[in-house]
């Protein structure tokens, strides 16, 4: 009887293990919600307040949230009480409309303006494209090689930005500026200009790549021209950009899945209009 009810036991067990549920966490990533329509004080895009953010493991916040996200505390406080700004899962990778006082912005946040974090098996880079014109030097610089140089464990590598920094220089991406980018290659402080993405940057990235690491960069200076972009240079390397614009009946968000036991990281575009 012993060895019955024990056989009986390891049975269902094993039942009950084959129909384990895998455990999956899902991000939302989302940029340039900013209106500028004089609604006071700076309001984003009111369909923010639908997307149910807080069932989101993380938030990844990819610029130009509100018209001048910074300038007023009301506005930071108003975006607060959507993302939890200070939370540690939700990440902002700041845009020209984000910027006025980012002294401001850092006490509401409790960060800097660029840094780096891991959570899940992966691994964030956060970037100010807005510091030097675009070009990711200095300090910026510094923490990246820091980063890289050190991923040992880690299955992803995510590097949330503003600006579409990649698409300046290289020879079949640059055509497309015109048609993706809201800002053009100018001189103002909104422009995209060229930088060193594909000096300093693109290398290591791709040896990391190809190393096993998923490495992708995630811009947010999209919205008016087009609404979606996805790039790969290698199975294991994507570029990524999402954003609105004025309430664009064709915006679309952009949600992760990631699956915590097989590490896959997966992602699709949904249409703002359909219910979550």
């Amino acid at each position: 009887m012993f060895f019955r009810t024990s056989s009986l036991l390891l049975l269902l067990f094993a039942l009950c293990a084959c129909h384990k549920e895998a455990r999956v966490v899902r991000y939302a990533a989302i940029a340039h919600t900013r209106l500028c329509d004089g609604t006071p004080p700076d309001t984003p895009d009111p369909r923010l307040q639908t997307l149910d953010l807080p069932d989101f493991d993380m938030r990844w916040m990819v610029g130009d949230m509100a018209c001048n996200s910074s300038n007023k505390s009301q506005t930071l406080f108003f975006l607060d009480s959507l993302f939890d700004l200070a939370n540690t899962n939700t990440l902002w990778a700041i845009g020209n409309h984000d910027d006025d006082d980012t002294e401001l912005l850092g006490e509401v946040t409790e960060r800097p303006t660029f840094y780096t974090y891991t959570r899940n098996g992966i691994v964030f880079l956060v970037l100010d494209t807005q510091l030097d014109q675009c070009r990711i030097e200095g300090k910026q610089l510094e923490m990246f090689h820091s980063v890289t140089d050190t991923i040992r464990e880690s299955t992803h590598l995510v590097i949330l930005h503003h600006k579409l920094i990649w698409l300046p220089e290289h020879p079949d991406l640059e055509s497309k500026i015109s048609k993706l980018s809201n800002a053009d290659i100018c001189e103002a402080p909104y422009c995209l200009f060229k930088n060193n993405f594909y000096q300093d940057l693109y290398p290591v990235l791709e040896k990391l790549s190809k190393k096993g690491v998923e490495v992708i960069c995630l811009a947010g200076d999209i919205g008016v021209r087009a609404k979606t972009f996805e790039w790969d240079f290698n199975p294991n390397f994507h570029l990524l950009a999402t954003g609105w614009s004025k309430i664009s009946e064709d915006d679309q968000f952009l949600i992760f899945e990631h699956n915590l036991d097989t590490d896959e990281l997966v992602w699709h575009f949904e249409p703002l209009s359909l219910p979550r």
